[in-house]
């Protein structure tokens, strides 16, 4: 293999193990806008969770690309778990302005 092709291979594993780690931690975005209800105690809830996988899949990143001398692995846990956080705090604000509108008509 040449020097692309690990690159790339650092990249995929440092990026799915990332979304591995939000697997195992939280339920799926959708699951969190439909079932958070604009309750504080759930959003606080996911929000820990959300950040144990954030700090978890740069640590483990870090370490990955420290062992292989290269920043891909930590590139793509840290753009894979970007990119879940966003996920996250949309379905969060989503299934907050559900439940008001929820209120509002009943």
């Amino acid at each position: 293999m040449d020097t692309k092709e690990l690159r790339g291979i650092g990249l995929l594993v440092g990026s799915m193990y990332a979304l591995d780690l939000f697997s195992s931690y939280m339920s799926s975005p959708w699951s969190t806008e439909a079932f958070s209800e604009g309750d504080p105690k759930k959003a606080a809830s996911a929000r820990r969770l959300v950040m144990i996988s954030v700090i978890t899949a740069v640590t483990v990143g870090s370490l990955a690309s420290w062992l292989d001398k290269s920043p891909w692995p930590l590139v793509g846990a840290a753009g894979s778990a970007g990119i879940m956080y966003y996920l996250y705090e949309d379905a969060l604000a989503k299934g907050a302005a559900a439940a008001q509108q929820n209120q509002q008509q009943g």
